[in-house]
């Protein structure tokens, strides 16, 4: 598989009063990336939204276990069907 030499990332910088200025790439050599990453440490358990059709808030439930479990190394359990109650209500 052919890979290019460096990866180029695009990042807007705001400045402090709050505009935004403009964007400019962000490289780094391929060589500075690890050969794989494993993140099942902070993955949350699967859940089954059977016929529910919640997928988007099991979804957004998911982010927000892991990024929690990632920062915090606790699991915390996110609400799938408040999620969807707020997301058809709100």
């Amino acid at each position: 598989m052919w890979w290019p030499a460096n990866h180029q990332w695009w990042h807007q910088s705001v400045s402090a009063d709050g505009t935004a200025r403009a964007m400019r790439p962000f490289q780094f050599p391929i060589s500075q990336l690890p050969s794989y990453v494993d993140l099942r440490e902070y993955m949350t358990p699967v859940q089954d939204q059977a016929d529910m059709s919640t997928c988007a808030a099991n979804a957004f439930a998911g982010a927000c276990e892991y990024i929690i479990k990632r920062r915090t190394g606790e699991h915390v359990g996110i609400s799938r069907l408040g999620s969807f109650k707020n997301h058809v209500i709100g």
